[in-house]
């Protein structure tokens, strides 16, 4: 009797305890990590608050945008600004769960420098390419913080015999989403700076270093590297089964008998249910219609009149600014008379400037040619506070004409106050036409 009475209660605290281990669960494991390649389409323009080359006749330097804007054209195939394409592989989770916190994530960026530019480089006695302080972003929409950034001091020398020449950089940080359940998180191109030394001399020119900056094309779609959802936190609850016993003993003086009744109940129910609505799709089209009068002709006849005018021919809104440095210190432009001046083109850019005009007091004078990939000729300066200023362009750059307008630099012996000195000549000329 107290053995059968021990077994019961052993068994009931048994199940308590099986239930109790059952009753709470725990959350779900971290989502898979994924990973994707994508091309993202690059511009690069050349800065314009440095100085890349120098001239050794104390020409103006020029800026990276300077240079490589001048070199289109000149070098079969290239164009400015540069387009370069790379790619980005993104790894990251699939998904998340909403307030589980930060997710590791990492972008490999992969810049394909142009063929073109490396070829010209190569004609222009260049070997090998260090690439300096570069530096690579991707943006991130929807969780912080909003960029992965990643840079280098010094990139390894890059034989220019390999080919392509790829420039690369990991990008990688930890990302706490800003979205709540149903929310991604979205890593997009961001962009990417480089100096490209050079170190070499084209004649009286000597380039140092290139640097560029690059971002995503505007013209062509925005590409996305990847995303991760946000999904709603989850908790799994399993009930243990519920065992219950009853034991019941009778005792009679003879002869004795026992009775035993058990009596085992288990249920188990789940119950799932989804529901899915989808609004009708509704389309408004408009129609616009465009009505075109009838063209209306009117002829009027006058007695024919003959006038006859004299005058001195003036140019129509030509121009001229000119800017002195070094030995002599002058500025002067505006509006010329004269015959004023003219500005020949062809597909490199400007390959000749010619003319005369006068802006009260001063006088300009240009006879500028292009002979393969350079500008030669004189600019002369007259004006009674500076006498006369010959500029003397030698292997000059190839200029763009931007809104009828080029810009020629040059320099010059002179000998203000008895004392001889160099001055740096540099006039805009514009040409309407």
């Amino acid at each position: 009797m107290k053995q059968l009475r021990t077994r019961v209660v052993g068994a009931v605290l048994a199940a308590t305890a099986v239930a109790g281990g059952f009753l709470y669960g725990t959350p779900g494991a971290t989502a898979q990590d994924i990973t994707t390649t994508a091309t993202v389409n690059y511009l690069c323009a050349g800065a314009t608050n440095d100085v890349a080359t120098t001239d050794i006749f104390g020409g103006s330097p020029q800026t990276s945008a300077q240079f490589l804007s001048g070199l289109t054209g000149t070098i079969p195939g290239f164009a400015y600004p540069i387009p370069v394409q790379a790619t980005g592989t993104t790894t990251r989770p699939i998904s998340v769960a909403e307030g589980s916190g930060a997710f590791p994530a990492s972008v490999v960026l992969g810049a394909t420098l142009p063929q073109s530019l490396i070829d010209g480089l190569k004609n222009f006695g260049l070997t090998q390419l260090v690439v300096k302080d570069g530096s690579f972003n991707a943006n991130v929409t929807n969780g912080t913080p909003a960029a992965l950034n990643a840079s280098f001091t010094t990139y390894p020398t890059i034989p220019l015999t390999t080919s392509p020449i790829v420039v690369s950089q990991t990008l990688a940080g930890n990302i706490t989403p800003t979205v709540g359940a149903g929310g991604l998180v979205q890593f997009r191109p961001g962009s990417v700076r480089l100096s490209l030394v050079a170190n070499i001399q084209i004649l009286f020119t000597q380039v140092k270093t290139i640097t560029v900056t690059c971002t995503e094309n505007p013209n062509l779609p925005a590409i996305l590297l990847g995303q991760t959802s946000v999904t709603a936190s989850s908790t799994t609850t399993t009930a243990a089964p519920t065992t219950t016993t009853t034991t019941t003993t009778t005792t009679t003086t003879a002869p004795p008998t026992t009775t035993t009744t058990t009596s085992t109940t288990t249920t188990t129910t789940t119950t799932t249910t989804t529901t899915t609505t989808t609004a009708p799709t509704t389309t408004t089209t408009t129609t616009t219609t465009t009505t075109t009068a009838p063209p209306t002709t009117t002829t009027t006849t006058t007695p024919p009149t003959t006038t006859t005018t004299t005058t001195v021919p003036q140019p129509t809104g030509d121009a001229v600014a000119v800017r002195i440095t070094g030995a002599i210190d002058f500025a002067g432009g505006g509006a010329v008379g004269g015959p004023g001046y003219s500005i020949g083109t062809d597909f490199a850019g400007v390959n000749r400037v010619t003319g005369f005009g006068t802006v009260g007091q001063t006088s300009v004078a240009a006879d500028i040619g292009r002979f393969l990939f350079w500008n030669f000729g004189t600019v002369t300066v007259t004006d009674p506070s500076i006498g006369q200023v010959t500029g003397i362009t030698l292997f000059g750059p190839i200029t763009p004409k931007v809104n009828g307008a080029t810009t020629v630099t040059g320099g010059s012996l002179v000998a203000p106050n008895g004392q001889l000195g160099f001055a740096n000549v540099s006039t805009t000329f514009t040409d309407a036409g």
